[in-house]
């Protein structure tokens, strides 16, 4: 089983230094530094199975550079043959070895792992994240009550491409997928280029884009546990807490140990910088 993971980061701290160290025992990974960070203060991380893109973008929260990064990624993780491509983020963890995720997929081979949630998009109205063309005042988190007022009036601007899409679907932005699937999703934005573009200024995008591709595809039959109670995130062989907080996603600690054992999955987060990585190691990694 030939797996490469495939990394959005923009700070090295021992989260990741765990991550790519447990990884790279029987998978490759392939890192996206944010181009605002500094590249060299990653230079520690790399050996002949760590690979960093050097044509890096700018990521801002929300916005479309987040998909730009991510195809990138995907794009590069065509150098090698691989059987799975997995997106993570530089504050996952592994939950299981790497050997041990190795045979977990090798078990479930030919499955999609990615996240689609059960509500129908409509009743959250999950369009309207891609309906209007948001604009920069829109992202920011801390608005000032101009950048407040500025962001409802700009937003009244449809985007042109919107009734061009096929039939949205959304969930967890992480996911899993064979390369079948990815070589699929590079070549139907190659076929459709309106696609692309129809999310150049959508709100959060990076939770419908490759959702929507693939369940308008063959792959949808494919797709692990779709038919099923998991939620979205599960799906996508993913621990994430959104229900306790206060931070939502919740940022992980020790305390959510026995939580996170409850679940089949291959990846939690996001987690604390503080954990203890003995006890992490001793109760997801060494035990096996």
């Amino acid at each position: 089983m030939n797996v490469a993971y495939i990394i959005l980061c923009h700070k090295n701290n021992k989260i990741l230094r765990e991550t790519v160290k447990i990884l790279t025992v029987e998978g490759d990974v392939y890192i996206h530094v944010d181009k605002k960070s500094d590249i060299t203060d990653f230079i520690e991380l790399k050996n002949n199975r760590v690979n960093f893109l050097e044509n890096r973008t700018s990521v801002h929260w929300g916005e479309a550079s987040i998909l730009e990064a991510t195809l990138k990624l995907l794009e590069v993780s065509k150098s090698k043959n691989y059987d799975y491509i997995f997106l993570i983020s530089g504050d996952d963890l592994p939950l299981k070895s790497s050997k041990k995720i190795n045979e977990f997929l090798e078990k479930n081979k030919g499955h999609e792992f990615i996240g689609i949630n059960k509500i129908k998009s409509k009743e959250i109205n999950i369009h309207n994240r891609i309906r209007f063309d948001y604009n920069s005042f829109y992202f920011k988190k801390e608005k000032t009550l101009y950048e407040k007022i500025m962001s409802k009036i700009l937003r009244k601007s449809k985007n042109r491409y919107f009734e061009d899409l096929p039939p949205l679907y959304y969930g967890c932005n992480w996911f899993g997928i064979t390369s079948d699937a990815r070589d699929y999703i590079l070549k139907y934005l190659d076929d459709n280029p309106h696609y692309i573009k129809a999310f150049e200024k959508a709100f959060c995008g990076d939770e419908l884009f490759f959702q929507t591709i693939l369940m308008d595809s063959k792959f949808k039959d494919k797709i692990w546990k779709l038919e099923s109670e998991f939620d979205n995130n599960l799906m996508a062989l993913r621990y994430i807490d959104w229900k306790k907080g206060p931070d939502f996603p919740r940022t992980l600690d020790e305390s959510d140990y026995d939580d996170i054992l409850k679940t089949e999955t291959l990846f939690a987060r996001k987690f604390n910088e503080k954990i203890d990585i003995e006890k992490y190691r001793k109760i997801f990694i060494e035990e096996e």
